[in-house]
């Protein structure tokens, strides 16, 4: 088999090696956006913020979004 028939199979192979090689791990630990359980509950000015929140999905589940449409 010629060389110039190779060379597709070739920059395939070395592309999928740089490409493999320079992916980063997607370790980011913990998301401080995302509140635990214990935080949530411990500050009363959050409570009306996580009923209201539930409340909306429940809404949203349940009727349909609040589209445009609505």
């Amino acid at each position: 088999m010629s060389l110039t028939k190779r060379v597709p199979e070739i920059v395939g192979a070395l592309l999928t090696v740089f490409l493999a090689a320079g992916c980063n791990t997607l370790d980011l630990g913990l998301n401080p956006n995302q509140p635990d359980k214990t935080r949530v509950l411990s500050d009363p000015a959050s409570l009306p913020a996580l009923a209201e929140g539930a409340m909306h999905s429940w809404y949203e589940t349940t009727q349909g979004s609040f589209g445009e449409d609505q």
